[in-house]
Parts: C-alpha cells; sequence; structure tokens
C-alpha cells in the first residue's frame, strides 16, 4: 500500500521559490496475501461446518463431511478461530501472529495424522483433514519466516 508525505522547503527566503519533496512507500509481503488466502478459506470453512451441524449437541455431534473432510462442531469452531487469526496476521505490519498460528496448525496436522484412531470424540476427523493442516500450516510457517518483505521508497522533487 502506498503511503504518501509531502514536505514543502522554502530554499531561499527572498525568491518565491519553493521545493516540494514527495515521498513514496510501498510494502509487498507476500506473508500478508497468503495469511489473507488461508484465513479466508479456513473462516468459510468453519461456518459451513457450523451450518451443517448446528451447535445444539456442541461439541461432538453429528459429525458433517464438508469438502471432504469428517467435521463436528468443536473442529468447526476452531476452524472459524484459526481463520479470524490468520485475517488479523494479515492486517498487521508484524507477521508474529501468522507464524504462531502457522505453526500451531503444523502441530495439529502431525497430531492428527499421527493418531487420528486415538482423538477425543469431539476432535474425530479423518487423516486428510490433518494433511490440509500440515500442508497449510507448514506452507504458511515458510512463507512467514523466511521470504522477507519486499519495501520500495521513491522520492520526488518539484522546485516551483
Amino acid at each position: 500500500m502506498p503511503i504518501r508525505r509531502n514536505t514543502v522547503v522554502s530554499t531561499n527566503d527572498d525568491a518565491a521559490v519553493v521545493r516540494r519533496v514527495t515521498f513514496f512507500d510501498q510494502v509487498f509481503d507476500l506473508s500478508r496475501v497468503a495469511s489473507l488466502l488461508a484465513g479466508g478459506f479456513f473462516v468459510v470453512f468453519g461456518v459451513l461446518v457450523l451450518l451443517d451441524t448446528g451447535i445444539s449437541r456442541f461439541p461432538d455431534l453429528p459429525h458433517s463431511i464438508t469438502f471432504g473432510f469428517t467435521q463436528t462442531p468443536l473442529l468447526g469452531a476452531a476452524d472459524v478461530a484459526v481463520g479470524l487469526l490468520l485475517l488479523a496476521g494479515a492486517s498487521g505490519w508484524e507477521r508474529g501472529v501468522t507464524t504462531f498460528v502457522s505453526a500451531v496448525m503444523t502441530l495439529a496436522g502431525l497430531i492428527i495424522l499421527l493418531g487420528v484412531d486415538r482423538l477425543p470424540a469431539a476432535l474425530a476427523t479423518n487423516t486428510g483433514y490433518g494433511a490440509l493442516l500440515l500442508i497449510v500450516g507448514g506452507t504458511l510457517f515458510v512463507i512467514a519466516t523466511v521470504i522477507p518483505a519486499i519495501r520500495s521508497q521513491r522520492r520526488i522533487t518539484t522546485t516551483s
């Protein structure tokens, strides 16, 4: 997003010469874009799960199959929370929120993949969901920790 700053400097008090300096700062952060996309997906995914299952028998019944993943109302609420946190991470200048949430997603994906048969009923899901969390969380973590933001500054000086 470009940020524009104007500075007016008078160079000579006797003459009517005014120098105007304009600064343009632009930042492109791939981490923010990826966090925005993933956050939007998880909010929509969680809302669809909650619409399908309802919250009358929260947290573990009924089960829903949304986008091919077995979900419970608790997992739907968790998906909405993760999505909102990722959207919050996309709105800020710092990558801390995105890094933390993506690390938690990666760990949750590993836990689901390694112990799907030992999960409590409220977290009953399939290994595909664990793989989704592992892939999306791992990708977001790498983007947030390795790829730097691209910053550019431009200065325009006009004299009148």
